[in-house]
């Protein structure tokens, strides 16, 4: 997938996640099954991990160093995002953070060369190129989803 096709994606995946604007508040908090996520939890996981890229990611891809070695709790993270999701906070406050978070991802990316694209990432002790990298979280994008998708199709 090219970072043209890739950007492309995820504006469309911004018009996906408006679209669950439609969801009643219900379905919406609805787990997906036992102890299991529902569409507010993911949407705030995205929000979280979009907003992670964005502080920590982004300044070390500018100046085109390594990512500092930093002690990453994912659980606590995606903990976070749920309870965030379930705070009190509406549907419509979400889906618009989740909007603007976006939006900056895409924007960045946007306004990156064109050769940036082929830059290795370093994390830790792997590489990776940055294209590689934003098409994993494409693919964990497209995972969740299709989780939504699949859930909403059984409530029919």
């Amino acid at each position: 997938m090219s970072m043209a096709e890739l950007l492309n994606e995820k504006r469309d995946f911004i018009n996906w996640v408006l679209s669950l604007m439609e969801l009643d508040d219900q379905l919406w908090f609805q787990s997906f099954s036992e102890g299991k996520w529902a569409t507010a939890d993911v949407i705030s996981h995205f929000i979280t991990w979009d907003n992670f890229f964005l502080e920590h990611r982004i300044p070390y891809i500018q100046q085109n160093i390594p990512f500092p070695q930093m002690d990453i709790n994912t659980e606590a993270m995606n903990r976070d995002a749920s309870k965030y999701a379930r705070s009190g906070i509406s549907k419509q406050e979400v889906i618009k953070e989740f909007i603007e978070a976006r939006s900056k991802v895409i924007q960045w990316l946007e306004e990156l060369p064109e050769d940036a694209y082929m830059r290795m990432l370093h994390i830790g002790k792997n590489e990776i190129e940055l294209i590689s990298y934003f098409q994993s979280h494409h693919h964990h994008d497209i995972t969740h989803k299709k989780q939504i998708v699949d859930f909403l199709k059984t409530q029919v």
